[in-house]
């Protein structure tokens, strides 16, 4: 019992971490002096998933669970940008880190919560192809947010609209898109 106690404390620790992991991305690429957390992104990711996987038939609590997992490695690595390594290194290198935050919940746990995060990198599940796009998206909401401060974030809408593969994830950044050219 104390070793799963342990184990459950380490991985919340990781989640309270991430309120100090910032977005590289926003800092680096656009300027941001005080970007979001990494948990902050994930709060909003998962919130997304639970509605977009409810609203459209998809396994909740599936798309939650990867939502809430997709980024917790982060806790270890930091925000890994892209082309500071090579795509396979880095979910390697994501997965190691995640498995060592896991490490002690139990082998059906960790297998579990293991497959959630390749399926996520692999987009394997409807869920986890949703997840990936609301990542995007939700990155999207967020440049809407900062743009109001006068930035010009068009790198980050394309790459949003790179991931919207669905009728419904290009309709909410199509809504998106409508509330930023209506921004004052």
């Amino acid at each position: 019992m104390k070793g799963r106690t342990e184990a459950i404390l380490r991985a919340l620790l990781a989640g309270e971490g991430l309120k100090s992991v910032k977005r590289k991305g926003w800092a680096v690429k656009a300027g941001v002096r005080k970007p979001e957390s990494v948990a902050e992104h994930s709060y909003c990711v998962a919130l997304a998933a639970m509605l977009v996987a409810d609203a459209s038939g998809l396994d909740c609590a599936r798309a939650v669970k990867t939502a809430l997992l997709h980024d917790l490695c982060e806790a270890v690595t930091g925000d890994i940008q892209p082309g500071e390594m090579p795509v396979e290194a880095k979910h390697a290198l994501e997965r190691k880190a995640l498995k060592s935050v896991l490490s002690g919940l139990g082998p059906a746990l960790e297998k579990d919560y293991l497959a959630l995060f390749d399926d996520f990198n692999g987009r394997r599940t409807p869920e986890a192809v949703a997840v990936g796009e609301l990542d995007k998206l939700e990155m999207a909401a967020q440049a809407l947010a900062y743009e109001r401060g006068g930035r010009d974030l068009d790198e980050f809408w394309r790459t949003a609209e790179g991931s919207a593969a669905t009728e419904l994830s290009r309709e909410l950044l199509g809504r998106l898109r409508l509330m930023r050219r209506r921004r004052p």
